[in-house]
């Protein structure tokens, strides 16, 4: 009995080792709060090189990364000689349309006969200035047309399409022969295709004319362009070609089913500068 008494009741060194462990271990006070000081001090070291390496990650992520400065602008699908206007000089009666949108024509080819207005007995053969595709046939049998009204349009034939970009003369100074384009063509799904691949090929040295901005497009379309935002120089992206349906290089896949139609319009963005973030930030 008396054994098994001794043996239940805990012993001196166990209760001061409880006793111990309840204030958080033996020692003064002094010791106790000197402990705790040096268990803080790891956690605070701890959280600032936490901080440091965040900070240290931070600015090797802005010396590796850029910031795209980009230059855009509105621009037309054509070949780069543009689009040629038929019939412009002559008037009288349209007696004869011979050809449709879509035919592919030689040079000389007659596009329609017309009866002369001076002499009704005489009849004028309108031919095709260049061997090409007619784009659209703008009259009738019955028509009666007159000097400067166009009778046909038409784009040369075997000539890889360019975008020809029509940028404000003010936004010209970063711009340079070889840097990259993209090319968002309407009617064509950016988000299956992307844009078409290109490059500045050449850049105007003078805001393009009146006359040169009807020829690009064969009409006044572009003309309202100048009455927005201002003189314009012609810069001539040159598309990428590949071996794909549309014969162009895309950023997504292989690009539309056939190839793109001329005169079709489009939105140029031209990457001018590539500049590191943290550059930026000091600059």
């Amino acid at each position: 009995m008396a054994t098994r008494e001794a043996s239940a009741r805990p012993s001196a060194s166990s209760e001061a080792t409880f006793e111990e462990r309840a204030l958080g271990g033996g020692g003064s006070p002094l010791e106790r709060i000197d402990h705790l000081f040096h268990q803080t001090s790891k956690l605070l070291w701890l959280g600032v090189m936490g901080l440091v390496v965040l900070v240290v990650a931070g600015v090797i992520w802005a010396a590796v990364a850029e910031e795209t400065v980009t230059v855009t602008s509105p621009a037309v699908i054509v070949p780069i000689e543009g689009v040629y206007n038929v019939g412009q000089t002559q008037s009288g009666e349209i007696t004869g349309v011979l050809v449709e949108p879509g035919a592919v024509v030689e040079e000389g080819e007659t596009l329609a006969e017309l009866r002369s207005e001076l002499d009704s007995q005489r009849t004028i053969l309108i031919g095709s200035p260049i061997a090409g595709t007619v784009l659209t046939v703008d009259v009738r049998v019955g028509d009666v047309t007159q000097p400067g009204s166009t009778m046909f349009r038409l784009a040369p034939l075997n000539r890889d399409p360019v975008a020809i970009a029509l940028i404000p003369a003010v936004a010209m100074n970063d711009l340079e022969v070889g840097q990259p384009a993209a090319v968002t063509v309407n009617g064509v799904s950016a988000d299956r295709f992307g844009t078409v691949r290109g490059r500045v090929a050449s850049i105007g040295p003078i805001p393009a004319s009146e006359q040169r901005l009807q020829q690009i497009t064969g009409d006044n379309s572009l003309l309202s362009l100048t009455a927005e935002v201002g003189p314009v120089r012609e810069v001539v992206i040159e598309l990428t070609a590949a071996d794909t349906p549309s014969g162009l290089a895309w950023s997504r896949g292989d690009g539309p089913a056939s190839p793109l139609s001329v005169g079709v319009n489009a939105f140029v963005e031209v990457t001018v500068d590539r500049q590191a973030l943290i550059e930026k930030a000091f600059s």
